[in-house]
């Protein structure tokens, strides 16, 4: 993934995370009881122990198998890092082993109607001005 194309995914996890953080400042500010029994919910619902391992053991994890999901806190940044780092890893090791298989990412915050943009502007054929304007990036 070309070092433009993850500047653009930045952009968005940030723009993400600034629109969600303001939008919830109003319920932290007055919380109900809803919110409350929810957020204790969430937190109870995390597992209370964790297991650590080598990151090069997860990354070579991940190069072998044939999907992985990853899923993020939108609202934390590290998060994002994490996935970044991890998929710059595994696309480094592959390069480093010889491995022909590409790593294809499908991110969630397109809307179907983007692809075609998206195929583009990775391969090269769009650039990034016109990738932005094609998906209406200002305005979402």
């Amino acid at each position: 993934m070309s070092s433009s194309a993850l500047s653009i995914l930045r952009a968005f996890h940030r723009q993400l995370q600034k629109s969600t953080l303001d939008g919830i400042k109003h319920f932290h500010e007055q919380s109900t009881p809803a919110i409350a029994s929810y957020a204790k919910r969430f937190h109870d619902c995390l597992p209370k122990n964790y297991k650590r391992i080598e990151s090069n053991f997860l990354v070579e994890q991940v190069r072998a198998a044939e999907i992985v999901l990853f899923g993020d806190f939108h609202t934390l940044p590290q998060s994002q890092v994490a996935f970044f780092e991890l998929l710059k890893r595994s696309y480094t090791l592959g390069k480093d082993q010889d491995f022909s298989r590409p790593i294809q990412v499908a991110l969630e915050i397109f809307a179907a109607a983007d692809q075609p943009h998206i195929d583009d502007y990775l391969s090269g054929r769009l650039p990034e001005e016109y990738f932005l304007k094609r998906i209406d990036y200002h305005n979402k």
